[in-house]
């Protein structure tokens, strides 16, 4: 009988050798009706040319080098003079391929091949230079008979004789599905973490051995990523789960074990803003100790999967006040809800004019809409508090907004008051629509930074007071700092309220503008009691915006 043709989908995950970072790849390869499953390959050096006699491993992926130490012979190769290997009574599973070769301290390892055909041909190979990985050791763990071991390969350790670590040494380059640790006198074991990339000529160090996951997130200043020269620190680093980079099923329902940590293995704090699994999404604000400018090399560790553990979200933790943080409003509760402040000075908003449907998506999640005519927020009992900044004082306002259009009305975004500081939509005094960052004092009454405004666009604004020097920032970019001065000999009034979305009392002068109820979308209202520099504000632009330029995954 003829054979029967048919497509064979192999899918794999392998180590792009050129750029260190894992990648899925699927190939698609004729196959027969053989009864077993067979696949070649090849094998090639750093510079390309084929590696003739190195030794090629297909392993079951639920192999345990100690316990079960030899394999068949069928799961071994060396390769001929042009590199080339097949394997061939392979039956259908998940499988690891090794490569070793310790004289000259290089190997190549591709996990989890996943083998569903009859005949195919496997991507080639680099062998590279092996790296190690150093576990940290859990407290209690058996180290007379124990060992750490990567199932699907040679790699082991015993543990005898060691302290609070071990090192695997000679490993190669690639991503091991997982490490884990057994004992010989029993057949259960445990998962240290799952997913350990190692690089060549590096060593990888699995600490806090109860996560199961880990990943690293490089925090990218140069020009290829957010682009910012100077050093900034106790920076609020936003940080975006979804499907396509979190395993949402590998951590608690509500992301309790969610951990952080900078490169010294200290700990971070976090707020997690949102946590949806079963929409795969999430924003999570990390405190961020220090961010080196024009540097691709930084990152900090997320880590998860402990059902053991409880939430260590803290918003007032990383908004602390100690750092100048006075006022900030995430605006991502639901659209009749109060506006909660993420700072320990609790100044919390109420929703006025609002309904179900003011909640509405944001820059950051969720955020809250205005309608234009009723809706707005107020902080009761902040006209003499933390927000209350002197004359000529050191203060920061910031909000993301959404313009709905320009149609000749005023628009505040967020106020202390029309005779203190604000920050609003204005056709003053061109006729042209204006963004406005405005500061008022007794002799030169109001201060106003302005620049173009859009419409239906997201756009982060920015405005800072230093003694009598203002500025405004739009999306991270400085855009005026000279401060046109409209005296009109008036008193300066301290006794309004923060409010979002309109000021609490009309203006009348010098024009009738009314209450400039704010018409669109508003997210992320902050308020700090210190000049942020140049280099944060943009920070938080390249960070927040959709496409974040600062954070990157492994």
């Amino acid at each position: 009988m003829k054979s029967i043709c048919k497509l064979t989908i192999v899918s794999i995950e392998l180590c792009a050798l050129a750029l260190f970072a894992c990648v899925r790849l699927t190939v698609i390869s004729g196959a027969g009706s053989e009864t077993t499953n067979s696949f070649t390959g090849k094998i090639v050096n750093a510079n390309g040319k084929p590696a003739a006699a190195a030794v090629v491993r297909c392993i079951p992926n639920t192999f345990d080098v100690v316990k079960e130490k030899y394999m068949q012979a069928c799961f071994i190769d060396t390769t001929d003079t042009l590199g080339e290997y097949r394997f061939q009574q392979i039956d259908t599973g998940t499988y690891t391929i090794q490569v070793t070769n310790r004289a000259a301290d290089i190997g190549a390892l591709v996990g989890r091949i996943h083998i569903v055909g009859d005949t195919m041909r496997f991507p080639a190979i680099m062998l590279l230079k092996t790296g190690a990985i150093k576990i940290m050791l859990p407290g209690s763990i058996d180290k007379t008979s124990g060992y750490v071991y990567a199932p699907g390969t040679t790699l082991f350790k015993y543990l005898t004789g060691s302290n609070d670590f071990v090192i695997v040494d000679s490993v190669p380059c690639g991503v091991l599905p997982s490490i884990n640790i057994s004992s010989q006198a029993g057949t259960d074991f445990s998962v240290l973490r799952y997913d350990v990339p190692v690089k060549p000529g590096d060593t990888t160090i699995i600490r806090r051995p109860s996560w199961k996951h880990a990943n690293r997130l490089a925090l990218v200043t140069t020009s290829s990523g957010a682009n910012v020269a100077g050093t900034v620190t106790n920076f609020p680093v936003l940080v975006r789960l979804s499907g396509d980079n979190f395993g949402f099923s590998q951590a608690q329902a509500d992301g309790a074990d969610l951990r952080f940590a900078n490169q010294n293995d200290s700990d971070l704090p976090c707020e997690i803003a949102r946590w949806d699994a079963v929409g795969n999404q999430a924003e999570i604000w990390v405190l961020a100790d220090t961010i080196l400018g024009n540097n691709d090399r930084q990152f900090m560790v997320m880590y998860w999967g402990n059902s053991q553990v409880v939430s260590a979200s803290s918003s007032q933790t990383v908004f602390d006040t100690v750092l100048g943080f006075q006022g900030v409003w995430h605006l991502d509760e639901q659209g009749l809800d109060n506006a909660i402040d993420g700072t320990g000075n609790h100044y919390d908003g109420q929703a006025f004019g609002m309904t179900a449907a003011s909640s509405a998506p944001g820059i950051i999640g969720k955020a809250r809409s205005f309608d234009g005519s009723s809706s707005y927020i107020v902080m009761p009992n902040t006209a003499n508090s933390k927000l209350n900044f002197p004359e000529n004082g050191n203060f920061t306002v910031s909000s993301w907004v959404c313009l709905d259009s320009f149609d000749n009305i005023y628009r505040t975004v967020v106020s202390k008051g029309y005779q203190q500081y604000f920050l609003r939509f204005t056709y003053f005094p061109s006729n042209e629509p204006l963004w406005e960052f405005v500061n008022f004092t007794k002799s030169a009454n109001w201060q106003a930074t302005t620049f173009s405004a859009t419409e239906k666009q997201w756009v982060l604004l920015t405005g800072v007071r230093q003694g009598s020097a203002q500025f405004l920032y739009c999306n991270g970019e400085l855009v005026d700092s000279v401060t046109a001065m409209y005296p009109q000999g008036l008193s300066r009034d301290t006794t309004n309220n923060l409010s979002i979305g309109k000021f609490l009392h009309e203006v009348t002068f010098p024009t009738i503008d009314g209450y400039c109820f704010f018409k669109g979308k508003i997210d992320e209202v902050c308020i700090a009691a210190v000049v942020r520099s140049g280099d944060w504000i943009r920070l938080c632009y390249m960070n927040q915006r959709t496409d974040d330029r600062l954070v990157r995954f492994n």
